[in-house]
This record gives C-alpha cells, sequence and structure tokens, in this order.
C-alpha cells in the first residue's frame, strides 16, 4: 500500500477501512494500521489499538481525547475487544468517554495469527483504529471509559476492579 497511492484512495473513500481493502487487496487489520500511520497534516489524526486474546495492548497510538492506559487493560467495552468473539467479521461503533465532548467512530478486527489447526487453540489479534467523530451526536454509542482504575462511570457492568479513589 504504497503511500501516495493509499492516501489518495483514502480521502476519496472517506477513509472507509473495508473499500481500501478491497481496493488494495490487503487484510482489514494491514489497512487500519495503514490509515493510522498517514501523516496528520493531510489527514485527520488517526489512533491505533493492537491487542492479543488475553487483553494486553501490544500498540497503542492515541488520538486526542481518546486517552489509552499506559499500563494496565483498557476498558473492556471497547470494540477491539468484541472483534474477538467474531473473528474476521468487521466492527464499527461509536464510543464516547466520559468527560469527552468528541465522540469516535472506531473500527476493529480480531485475525487469526497462522494456519488453524485440529487440537489447537486459534491465536487471535486485534487491531481497533480510532477516529474523532463529528457526524454522530452520540445517540446509540458506546459508553466506554479508558481503564476500570480510572474511569468515573458509576454502575457499568463491565467493571472488573474498583476506580482509584485519591
Amino acid at each position: 500500500m504504497p503511500l501516495t497511492a493509499f492516501a489518495a484512495a483514502a480521502i476519496e473513500c472517506g477513509y472507509d477501512p473495508v473499500q481500501l481493502s478491497q481496493g488494495f487487496h490487503a487484510p482489514l487489520d494491514a489497512v487500519l494500521r495503514r490509515l493510522a500511520s498517514l501523516p496528520f497534516d493531510d489527514h485527520p489524526p488517526m489512533g491505533l489499538v493492537v491487542a492479543d486474546a488475553s487483553g494486553a495492548l501490544l500498540l497503542s497510538k492515541p488520538v486526542q481525547g481518546f486517552a489509552l492506559p499506559r499500563a494496565g487493560a483498557g476498558c473492556p467495552l471497547w470494540p477491539i475487544f468484541s472483534a474477538f468473539a467474531r473473528p474476521d467479521q468487521p466492527i464499527r461503533a461509536i464510543v464516547t468517554l466520559p468527560d469527552v465532548a468528541q465522540t469516535y467512530r472506531c473500527y476493529a478486527v480480531a485475525t487469526s495469527l497462522g494456519a488453524a489447526g485440529f487440537d489447537a487453540p486459534p491465536v487471535l489479534r486485534a487491531t481497533m483504529l480510532v477516529l474523532p467523530d463529528a457526524t454522530t451526536d452520540g445517540e446509540n454509542a458506546i459508553a466506554a471509559g479508558v481503564s476500570c482504575r480510572i474511569c468515573p462511570r458509576d454502575g457499568c457492568i463491565a467493571r472488573r476492579e474498583a476506580m482509584a479513589v485519591g
């Protein structure tokens, strides 16, 4: 996916990852990573998260307002974690964060590493692209957080640890 051709195609299709994947005959996770690497001066800022099936964040590139934890796990409500339940099925979701007026459009997909085999567990890796989204008012959005430890949302059924009080 050469930069010049990819950048022009991204602008032309409105940064639609599926169209770019089909147009460049490239895996969707590779397209998400390529989009996140486009230069900020010509393209909207985009964040990126790559995680393994244990929830460990292997790569994180923040985008303004969508904070990513420096250590520990991210919010279990992020679309990247839903992708593990549907390997190779792209997910698009709008996400809101506490105390942030901006909404975010997230694209996520989980893919298998290596060939599948009998009696071997699948090894999955998921990738999520995060774009600030001015086209939605947050209706039907996923109310997520950064990580449970610092999330102020009360009553979250996905919370795995108490919020740090300080």
